[in-house]
């Protein structure tokens, strides 16, 4: 009796396998709609376990192809994970993301390089452009798609101001470490570029953020720096320009 309903707890789950095997990706996508405000695809392809997103698009920030495959191992952890990929001429990506509860995205392990003028609506209206690297081993998402913790390094390369003619700043490095009860919190610095900074950043759960830092220009007789920054008015009796800066992230 006992071997009779083990073999047909197996066949069940067999059963079911072959089922969630069969369903269709935008049952993927579906979910993941409901999660993040904004979202949307132009078309998917493949299954739920195994699937393909075209035109991935979100809160401005668009991604060519981006690939899942299901991680079944990680339900011995009681999670819904995928592995991630993208294949875009300018952007790359690979990670695993899980869905939670209450519509959060939980990130892992998730690495990449992207053009800044990719980020769309997420950075803003920065008037910088660049190159963003970023090594995450946690990034997790809420229910409106803002941060709610980070943990990793993110690098800023080659940035430069959007004046005509451009004018570069540098190199810095972003080195986040949070969680979710205080959100995201990080720590800024150059890396002996055109502009020295040292800054301290923060990004509440509810979409407050506040930058507070300290900025100088490296080399005094680098004058089209000194003029961008005059936009922010006249340096202190030391040479540098305190910043302070907050404000709430769009819902």
């Amino acid at each position: 009796m006992k071997r009779a309903l083990g073999y047909g707890l197996l066949g069940l789950a067999a059963f079911l396998l072959f089922l969630l095997l069969r369903v269709p990706a935008n049952l993927v996508t579906g979910q993941v709609g409901t999660r993040l405000s904004d979202f949307s695809v132009q078309d998917v392809e493949g299954t739920a376990t195994e699937g393909t997103m075209l035109g991935a698009r979100w809160r401005g920030a668009r991604i060519e192809r981006l690939t899942w495959r299901w991680r079944p191992l990680a339900l011995l952890l009681g999670r819904l994970e995928f592995n991630l990929s993208a294949d875009d001429p300018e952007i790359k990506l690979i990670g695993n993301a899980a869905m939670g509860l209450g519509r959060q995205v939980h990130f892992r392990d998730l690495a990449g390089r992207l053009p800044l003028s990719r980020l769309g609506n997420l950075a803003g209206n920065l008037p910088l452009q660049g190159t963003v690297e970023f090594a995450l081993p946690e990034l997790d998402l809420g229910a409106t798609g803002r941060p709610l913790a980070a943990r990793g390094t993110v690098r800023l390369l080659n940035l430069r101001t959007a004046l005509n003619p451009p004018t570069s700043i540098g190199d810095f490095v972003v080195q986040l470490d949070s969680t979710s009860t205080e959100g995201v919190r990080g720590k800024i610095k150059d890396n002996n570029g055109p502009l020295v900074l040292d800054g301290t950043l923060g990004l509440l759960p509810d979409g407050r953020y506040r930058f507070d830092g300290q900025a100088a220009v490296r080399d005094a007789a680098n004058q089209s720096l000194r003029q961008a920054m005059s936009l922010l008015g006249p340096p202190g009796s030391d040479g540098r320009w305190t910043l302070n800066f907050s404000g709430a992230l769009a819902p």
